[in-house]
């Protein structure tokens, strides 16, 4: 049976366990992208499916995919935003294997190494909503983005969570990309100690020197290194000491860096004070919570952005402004629920 059979099947299948409008709304325009170790890869149309999907139909999908495939599958979704993502880093370290290769078989790693970016392309200054209480930060971005290495270093941006840290990390990564040659890296702390921890790990004759090398390569041969969630450096004197050594190098190179916390330098526990002193020599611009008018900007720009359809008066957002918190992860999902509520009930 092929891949199209299988997948046919499986919508069949559903639309005799759910109603005709369940359907419609959340299975019709899914589409099959790869199935590979264990895992269903499946593209949903809009961002929203992939967490209603989850939550309330993941063991129906997974229930008729395990009959269909005769295996205990796992299944992941994506937008096709993300998978043309995933496309494009494949195919990247592909050509890279197969142009680093010397005589003896063995991956040549020199200062020129590539690696991905892992920048998010959804996240702009076109799309990030300017207010009050974010304009500086955005502003040093911007400028950063135009100009980088050369004001402004390092910058460091803080507030609580999901304020715009991570977007406007993205923004500046993605601008340059655009408009320069410039190497970009972009990665949560979170991803850098393991990787650290990962060198250490020795090989079949007691070696690491091929991932050490890569290590070094990798973050010391950038132009421009953003870090994510800095504050997580505090339970490793270890990975403090490394990203020390990479931060001297870069600086006294004139490479752009950027950071991002949950708090300012001086309220960062545990961490070293010549780490501190110098997430201080350039810009420290701080994100605080949106105020009424942001919120409402921000509530707006996610509605049109969906493009569903569905037209929410203004009078519901700005209810939703007023009390459904003061962060943009939450306004955000709560237009989702609310345009979910809105499909289901056939309002669209």
């Amino acid at each position: 049976m092929n891949v199209e059979t299988i997948w046919n099947n499986f919508l069949n299948n559903i639309k005799t366990e759910i109603n005709q409008l369940s359907y419609d709304t959340w299975f019709k325009d899914l589409s099959f992208y790869e199935y590979k170790d264990g895992i269903v890869k499946i593209i949903v149309p809009m961002f929203m499916h992939k967490n209603h999907l989850s939550n309330y139909y993941y063991s129906l999908i997974v229930s008729n995919l395990n009959d269909l495939l005769d295996d205990n599958v796992d299944v992941e979704f994506y937008t096709q935003e993300e998978i043309d993502e995933l496309d494009n880093d494949y195919n990247k370290i592909n050509n890279i294997e197969n142009n680093d290769v010397n005589e003896e078989g063995k991956n040549s790693i020199d200062n020129n190494f590539f690696h991905s970016s892992n920048l998010m392309s959804k996240y702009t200054f076109d799309n990030f909503i300017v207010g009050n209480t974010n304009k500086l930060a955005q502003r040093a971005a911007f400028k950063i983005a135009e100009e980088p290495g050369t004001l402004y270093n390092p910058l460091f941006i803080y507030g609580n969570s999901g304020l715009g840290k991570t977007h406007l990390m993205n923004a500046i990564g993605n601008y340059i990309v655009k408009n320069s040659n410039l190497k970009v890296l972009y990665i949560s702390s979170d991803d850098f100690i393991s990787e650290f921890i990962g060198i250490t790990k020795k090989d079949d004759k007691g070696q690491n020197y091929d991932r050490v090398d890569y290590f070094k390569n990798k973050y010391r041969n950038v132009d421009v290194l953003m870090v994510d969630d800095i504050q997580f450096f505090q339970s490793t004197p270890k990975s403090q000491d490394e990203f020390f050594k990479i931060f001297e190098v870069l600086y006294r190179n004139n490479k752009q860096i950027v950071l991002a916390s949950d708090r300012s330098p001086q309220d960062l526990k545990n961490i070293e004070d010549r780490l501190k002193t110098r997430f201080c020599w350039g810009l420290m611009v701080d994100i605080s919570p949106p105020d009424f008018d942001l919120r409402v900007e921000i509530l707006k720009k996610k509605i049109a952005g969906e493009r569903i359809g569905i037209e929410i008066p203004d009078e519901v957002i700005e209810y939703i402004a007023s009390n459904m918190g003061n962060d943009v992860r939450t306004l955000e999902g709560a237009i989702n629920r609310l345009m979910a509520y809105s499909l289901m009930m056939g309002e669209s």
